[in-house]
C-alpha cells in the first residue's frame, strides 16, 4: 500500500533541505525544495524530481515559472526582480536603439541634472563622498572613506 506523508528534511551532504510530501520515501507531490545557494523551488514533485508546475525563486529576486517533467524544464517563463518579463522574440528592453532601465520605461525619465545609476525606483541616494557598488553604498564608513579618497 502506498502512503503519503508530509516532512521537513536537512539533506546534509548536498546543503538542500525539502518540505513537503513522500510517497514511497521519494520526494512526491507539492513541496519546497531549497538549495544551499537560498535558489528554492515550490512546486510539483515526483519520483524526487520537479515534475509538473513549479517556480524557481532566485536569492536576486528572480523567478523562473515553469512546467517540467523528469527534472527537465519543458517551458517557462523568467520575471526579473523588477518585474521584467524576459521574451526570447520580440525583446525591446536595453536594445541598441533603446538603453534605458527599464525603471525609467515604466515610470519615465528622471529631470535634466538628475542622473539614474541603477536600475531602482526611487533609486538610492548616493552622498558626495561615496559611490554605489552595488551590493552597499560605500561612503560614510572607514571602508567607504578609504576606497572614496583614495587616488590612483
Amino acid at each position: 500500500m502506498e502512503t503519503s506523508i508530509c516532512l521537513s528534511t536537512q539533506m546534509e551532504f548536498t546543503g538542500s533541505s525539502y518540505s513537503g510530501t513522500y510517497k514511497n520515501g521519494r520526494m512526491e507531490g507539492e513541496g519546497e525544495y531549497k538549495l544551499p545557494t537560498q535558489t528554492r523551488y515550490e512546486g510539483e514533485m515526483k519520483d524526487g524530481m520537479f515534475h509538473g508546475k513549479g517556480v524557481l525563486h532566485f536569492p536576486n529576486g528572480g523567478k523562473y515559472e515553469g512546467i517540467w517533467e523528469n527534472g527537465i524544464c519543458k517551458q517557462g517563463n523568467y520575471t526579473f526582480s523588477d518585474g521584467l518579463e524576459y521574451k526570447e522574440t520580440d525583446w525591446d528592453y536595453c536594445n541598441g536603439y533603446d538603453r534605458r532601465f527599464y525603471t525609467e520605461i515604466c515610470y519615465g525619465l528622471k529631470p535634466a541634472g538628475e542622473s539614474q545609476m541603477i536600475n531602482e525606483h526611487p533609486s538610492a541616494v548616493i552622498n558626495d563622498t561615496g559611490y554605489d557598488c552595488r551590493d552597499t553604498t560605500l561612503g560614510d564608513t572607514p571602508l567607504g572613506k578609504a576606497a572614496s579618497t583614495s587616488s590612483a
